[in-house]
C-alpha cells in the first residue's frame, strides 16, 4: 500500500523556481510515515538541480512493495542513508550514492575536516551488513507492533485526535482538533509528557496543529504516555492530573 506524500506544498513552492538544493524524505517520511508515489519521485528525480534523497527510514516499512529511490529515475539524484534508524540510535554510520565526481569531491572535504570515521561503529557495520534482512525484520516487526498499540491508545483516549496511521518509519503526526499545539505542549510538559509540536517541521512555522508521537518506547510506556496525554488534553477543559514522566520526543 502507497500513501503519497502531501506534494501540494512541494509543488507550489517548486514553480518558477530554482532552488540550489531540494532535499526529501520520500520513503516513510518524517513526522507521517507516508510513502511517495513512483510518479512524483521520477518527477522529482528530472529536475535539473541537486535532489537529496533521504532514505534512513526506507528500511522500516511495514508492509507491501515500496517505490524505488529516486536514483533509479535519473542517475544525478544523490541518495543518503545510515544504520541509526534501521539498527539503533547510536550507530551513527551513513553512506553517499551520488556521481563519481561528487564522491570524489565529498571524499576529498571529509579528509580535510575528518581525520578518520570511529573504527568500533565500522567493524560493527560491517558484522552487521551482512545480517541486515534478519536486523530488519526484527526491528519492523518491533517497531509495527508498537505503532499499532500507540493507535489504539490514541483512538480509546484521544478519539477526537486526528491522524493516518503510519506505513513505516518510527513517528506519527497528530492534529488536535482545536487549539494550539505549542500551548498544549506547556501543558503536557506539566503533566508529564514531552512533545514535539509541528511548527518545528515547517520552514514557515505555520503548523499549530499537529504534533509528531513517536512509538520507540515499550506498550508500557507508551500506554502511559498516552494516558497523561489524555490528562493534559483534559486541562483544556479545567480539570488536571499528576503523573509521571514520559518523553514523546525522539
Amino acid at each position: 500500500m502507497i500513501r503519497p506524500v502531501d506534494t501540494d506544498p512541494l509543488s507550489g513552492a517548486l514553480r518558477g523556481e530554482r532552488p540550489a538544493l531540494l532535499y526529501v524524505i520520500p520513503t516513510a517520511s518524517n513526522p507521517g510515515g507516508a510513502i511517495m508515489d513512483t510518479a512524483t519521485r521520477r518527477y522529482l528525480a528530472g529536475q535539473d538541480f541537486p535532489v537529496i534523497d533521504d532514505e534512513v527510514c526506507a528500511e522500516l516499512c511495514f508492509d507491501g512493495e515500496v517505490p524505488p529511490p529516486l536514483a533509479a529515475f535519473d542517475e544525478r539524484a544523490i541518495t543518503i542513508s545510515s544504520m541509526s534508524k534501521s539498527v539503533w540510535g547510536g550507530m551513527r554510520l551513513g553512506w553517499i550514492r551520488a556521481s563519481t565526481p561528487l564522491v570524489s569531491r565529498l571524499a576529498r572535504l571529509r579528509a580535510i575536516h575528518d581525520l578518520g570515521g570511529e573504527v568500533a561503529s565500522q567493524l560493527a557495520a560491517a558484522f552487521l551488513l551482512e545480517r541486515m534482512e534478519e536486523v530488519r525484520r526484527s526491528r519492523i516487526e518491533l517497531l509495527k507492533d508498537r505503532h499499532d498499540h500507540l493507535c489504539r491508545e490514541l483512538a480509546t483516549h484521544l478519539p477526537d485526535w486526528e491522524f493516518r496511521p503510519a506505513l513505516g518509519g518510527q513517528t506519527l503526526w497528530v492534529r488536535i482538533p482545536r487549539g494550539d499545539v505549542d500551548a498544549f505542549a506547556q501543558l503536557a510538559q506539566r503533566h508529564g509528557v514531552a512533545i514535539a509540536p509541528g511548527r518545528g517541521f515547517d520552514p514557515q512555522g505555520a503548523v499549530v496543529d499537529r504534533m509528531r508521537l513517536h512509538f520507540l518506547f515499550a506498550r508500557e510506556e507508551l500506554s502511559a504516555a498516552v494516558r497523561d496525554l489524555a490528562r493534559a488534553w483534559a486541562a483544556y477543559d479545567g480539570s488536571t492530573a499528576r503523573s509521571p514522566r514520559h518523553a514523546l520526543i525522539v
